[in-house]
């Protein structure tokens, strides 16, 4: 069912990072659970990234379940890589005109560039998002409605987990933050 024999690996980093959360949730902060959930922030970054070029599966159903699961931890859904990675960035590569552009503020590497990253690119990203949803609704109703629930899931999901976890009179700050700064790194 799998592409490539390698994707065995992409699935055991992102079996890793379900796990990762999970434990997480059940037994709290922990400095070490915490550094490798880094770490597997990143790999997931570049797991949407290779899914969103070369999908793993050859079933079309399990490429949209594996998408599902990538935006879970991504934090961004991955069809919204189409308008602004595969079709902006590839084609103006950090240049003028690229959505995704590095160095909008500023050309230095630095601290606040790359704090700054994710909040500016993700805004400049809207419009071409916006457009290709249109697009879809337009020409592609089923893509369309895949993208739609994908975000919809996304965002149940989240909330769920904010309201059970307030339910359960624990503390998620802990997760939290640490999901802030998962995000942070992912874009």
């Amino acid at each position: 069912m799998l592409k490539h024999r390698a994707d065995i690996k992409t699935l055991v980093y992102l079996s890793m990072t379900t796990f990762l959360l999970f434990y997480q949730w059940q037994y709290g902060f922990h400095i070490i659970s915490y550094v490798f959930s880094l770490y597997l922030a990143l790999t997931v970054a570049i797991i949407a990234h290779n899914h969103n070029h070369v999908p793993m599966w050859h079933s079309k159903t399990m490429n949209h379940i594996t998408d599902y699961w990538i935006t879970l931890f991504y934090g961004f859904p991955t069809f919204a890589w189409i308008p602004t990675h595969n079709r902006n960035h590839h084609k103006f590569n950090n240049r003028e005109g690229d959505y995704t552009i590095t160095y909008r503020v500023s050309e230095k590497n630095n601290l606040f560039t790359l704090l700054s990253y994710p909040s500016i690119s993700s805004y400049f990203q809207q419009s071409p998002i916006i457009a290709y949803l249109k697009h879809l609704w337009a020409h592609q109703r089923t893509h369309f409605f895949y993208s739609g629930w994908s975000v919809r899931g996304f965002n149940f999901i989240g909330w769920y987990g904010v309201v059970s976890g307030l339910a359960k009179g624990t503390i998620i700050c802990h997760y939290s933050a640490s999901s802030c700064l998962i995000f942070s790194f992912d874009f």
